[in-house]
């Protein structure tokens, strides 16, 4: 019986096998051309400038973004974006946001099996809202590369793509459309600070000049340290608070060229000092008043002074008791 049992789930994975990979190579193949594997043959990190033409209500719109930091070689890849900087020159000057760049770079350089179609399936769009009509792209090493869209179709887009690997005229999903489609607002930095939560080692928060606690990470989990003792593992409040510091979003600028320096001339309440896993170190500094209020903050790796939503303020005031288990 029990191999009877075996022989039959040997023919049942034998059959799933087969249906797997012929409905595989049915989706790679369209008018007898087969998939192209990778659009682009780009690295995301070396992107250096991006131009987006963006057409509304019939009038075109040009946005041109710049990279000003130097390549840092030997940095770890999953970090490596963190260090981007990236201001908007056109049509408006000020810091753009890397989030927003490097999601686009990264939709650019990581957009498999798209599909070849005939020139003749390359529409122009004529549509009154606002999308993208072409994008350039340069990079640090290799020429400039071009997307140009065709009619938004129902989930895709026919694209003329114009590279160092040649002319390619396919059909790819919505979303590279749609992330560089977005409005000229959405472009602009907002965010205080320049790590990413993933990237995290370790935490540091301080109430008037009191360190309130520290946080390491342990593995997938994080340590909860009191003047430099470990007392604990950290609760999900401890993750809630560095996801809301990491991911904090300002309501308004205050000053733009607001460099390390004036930052450090605060005189904060409050004060969150982190380290990603190459060393890096950043400082968030918060001066608020007593009895709430919108709050002012900085970073010691921006550029920009926000004002910050006073929602902020639970999670600066967490105690220690509360953000460990």
């Amino acid at each position: 019986m029990a191999r009877k049992i075996s022989l039959l789930f040997v023919l049942f994975i034998a059959c799933y096998m087969a249906a797997h990979y012929y409905i595989r190579y049915k989706n790679t193949v369209t008018d007898d051309v087969t998939k192209l594997g990778r659009l682009a043959n780009c690295q995301p990190n070396d992107a250096r400038a991006i131009k987006i033409e963006q057409a509304t209500d019939g009038k075109m719109q040009a946005l041109l973004f710049e990279r000003t930091d130097k390549p840092a070689p030997g940095i770890p890849a999953v970090a490596a974006m963190e260090h981007w900087s990236w201001v908007m020159r056109s049509p408006e000057s000020g810091v753009a946001d890397p989030t927003a760049i490097r999601r686009i770079a990264s939709t650019l350089c990581e957009l498999y099996d798209p599909v070849p179609v005939r020139a003749e399936e390359f529409r122009p769009e004529t549509s009154p809202r606002r999308l993208a009509r072409r994008v350039e792209f340069t990079f640090e090493r290799g020429p400039v590369a071009v997307v140009e869209f065709g009619a938004d179709l129902d989930r895709s887009t026919v694209i003329h793509y114009q590279g160092p690997e040649g002319d390619k005229m396919v059909r790819i999903p919505d979303r590279f459309l749609e992330v560089v489609s977005l409005p000229l607002a959405d472009f602009k930095n907002m965010r205080v600070m320049r790590l990413e939560t993933d990237n995290i080692q370790q935490a540091t928060l301080t109430i008037d000049g009191k360190e309130r606690f520290s946080l390491e990470r342990a593995g997938a989990d994080w340590n909860v340290l009191s003047q430099g003792k470990t007392v604990g593992s950290g609760s999900e409040e401890a993750v809630k608070f560095l996801n809301r510091i990491s991911t904090l979003r300002g309501i308004g600028v205050l000053a733009e060229d607001f460099t390390e320096e004036k930052c450090a001339q605060l005189k904060p309440r409050a004060v969150v000092k982190v380290l990603d896993l190459t060393g890096r170190e950043e400082t968030v500094r918060f001066l608020y008043g007593k009895a709430g209020g919108d709050i002012t903050a900085c970073s010691s790796l921006g550029t920009q002074e926000f004002k910050v939503h006073h929602d902020m303020l639970p999670f600066l005031d967490v105690s220690l008791k509360s953000i460990k288990k």
